[in-house]
């Protein structure tokens, strides 16, 4: 067979070429004939080899790199022609171990790669272009599997017809002034859609750090750990992030009141084209007496994590004296515009908050869902969990194997132990629980129960579970608590406490069950009138 591979390498992405080619060389389909082409405006190594074929091409920015990639190779169709197979890599993709015929599919279809992301999610969480207007728009209720955009392969025929009609699909919204939500990626997917295809394992598009459930054959470098993507594309681009107006969200509290701090500003961002910032300022604080302890938490997030890294997110420092690791941050990272301030009690509604510009900061814990509905496949991309640890992923496949999961969350803690905290939450009662378990065992007799405390000593003491099975985790520190609210999102149904905690681990279920909440969520007569559920929520 004859193979032909596409790659692009402009700019100082050429820096990844010498180590794809030289992996391809040993792992990609050996005993077939391979030629590269490679578009490029670098002088790249092996340059002299007969195989390897320079495609001048100009360095075209961000997001034009990606957004046009297929126009790109449309201009050598012509030379396309004669090969069996074409394939498309990405310039940072390295392959570890032996890939094979299972490459090269048949019957004149595509092959994808689902994309390491979404591998254990349901369709509705895929974060397909959703906006009507876009050739590549996908309704809720289609697609089965969401693929990655920097792998795939095709007999040439088969290949061909991808590349005019991803041309075809991109110059339509370009033309009516749209573009795609994640670029070739999106009308990748609404090919995949439309058209017969075969589809790969994550292993063959394994993010470089992650531990995941599939054998690598081809791992995605970490741009990160290489200048990450500002430094890749070089200094034209720049300015997208500087320039660009910016919303400013204040972090505090734990890990779930960062979640809907980073939500409400990601929306906002997103709807006026703005840049987000996000300040941590507050983490460096001297807590008082009565205050817990927390810290920055949302790097643990992948896709954040990347976000952060290439620029689109912005840490503000403030003056305090930094750790190593801050203060390589603050050297890589912008700082946020100056804004005018608004805190959540200035904003009566919701149209006042819709009507909101930039620049600006905003001040609160945004616990309501309504601040972010409509980019909620958005929030649930960035809220990708990175992968459990070897006993968290046992216990993953023990809940995902049982058809009636629940998970209840006991919070107590400083709920429980700190008076302040105490006097605005309360604690939910046994009286819930035992209402929220009995409603439970009356629509799932089956169920198996996965407690989640951070007083697990507690729970096997005192919490009543009416003769339900039942397993308490206690596998991770409070540092590691992340992976609790993945675990729980596994489960099917959910008992959740008055924290934002199990609100997300709630709210990032995958599955269409029943999620039950206390009625109170503040003791505080103040706060009594704020409720974060979903009007959807079972409230006991």
């Amino acid at each position: 067979m004859k193979i032909a591979i596409l790659y692009v390498c402009t700019g100082r992405y050429a820096f990844f070429w010498k180590d794809f080619f030289r992996s391809a060389e040993k792992y990609f389909l050996s005993g077939h004939h391979k030629e590269y082409f490679v578009f490029t405006d670098q002088t790249i190594e092996v340059m002299d080899n007969e195989r390897v074929h320079i495609i001048p091409q100009q360095n075209l920015g961000w997001p034009d790199n990606t957004l046009l990639r297929y126009h790109m190779f449309q201009g050598i169709c012509d030379l396309l022609v004669p090969f069996d197979y074409c394939c498309f890599f990405n310039s940072n993709a390295e392959f570890c171990s032996p890939v094979g015929a299972e490459f090269l599919p048949t019957d004149n279809k595509m092959l994808f790669v689902q994309h390491p992301g979404f591998y254990s999610s349901s369709a509705d969480n895929f974060t397909y272009d959703r906006n009507p207007e876009s050739s590549a728009y996908v309704p809720f209720g289609k697609g089965t599997v969401y693929v990655c955009g920097g792998v795939n392969c095709g007999n040439t025929s088969s290949y061909l017809h991808f590349i005019n009609s991803i041309v075809e699909a991109t110059d339509d919204n370009r033309k009516r002034g749209v573009i795609a939500l994640w670029h070739d990626e999106s009308h990748s997917n609404r090919y995949a859609l439309d058209n017969p295809h075969a589809v790969l394992d994550p292993g063959y598009c394994y993010p470089e750090g992650w531990a995941l459930p599939f054998s690598p054959k081809i791992r995605i470098r970490d741009k990160a750990l290489h200048g990450g993507h500002d430094y890749l594309r070089g200094e034209k681009d720049q300015p997208l992030f500087k320039e660009a107006p910016a919303i400013t969200t204040s972090l505090m509290g734990g890990l779930g009141n960062q979640m809907f701090q980073y939500a409400a500003g990601l929306a906002l961002a997103f709807r006026l084209n703005a840049r987000l910032v996000l300040d941590i300022s507050w983490f460096s604080k001297k807590r008082g007496e009565n205050e817990t302890p927390r810290t920055f938490a949302l790097e643990l997030f992948p896709f954040i994590k990347e976000q952060i890294a290439q620029g689109a997110i912005a840490l503000r420092l403030n003056s305090v004296p930094l750790s190593l690791f801050e203060r390589i941050k603050k050297k890589f990272l912008c700082k946020s515009d100056k804004a005018s301030k608004v805190t959540e009690q200035e904003i009566p509604n919701l149209e006042t908050f819709y009507k909101l510009t930039a620049p600006l900061e905003l001040i609160g814990y945004w616990q309501n869902e309504a601040f972010f509905f409509d980019v909620v496949t958005l929030v649930r991309h960035f809220f990708t969990f990175p992968a459990l640890q070897s006993a968290g992923q046992c216990l993953a496949n023990d809940i995902l194997a049982r058809p009636n999961s629940v998970s209840v969350h006991v919070r107590r803690g400083d709920y429980a132990n700190n008076a302040r905290t105490n006097a605005v939450h309360g604690l939910c009662s046994d009286k819930y629980y035992a209402a929220a378990i009995s409603h439970i065992k009356v629509h799932a007799p089956d169920s198996h129960i996965y407690i989640f405390s951070d007083d697990p000593a507690w729970v096997r003491e005192s919490f009543d579970t009416q003769g339900l099975p039942f397993t308490v985790v206690d596998l991770h520190t409070e540092n590691e608590a992340h992976h609790d609210m993945h675990l729980m999102s596994l489960c099917r149904h959910h008992i959740i406490a008055n924290s934002s905690f199990s609100w997300w681990g709630s709210w990032l279920s995958n599955d269409v069950g029943m999620k039950i909440a206390p009625r109170l969520w503040f003791v505080d007569p103040s706060m009594s009138h704020l409720d974060p559920c979903p009007s959807s929520w079972l409230r006991m």
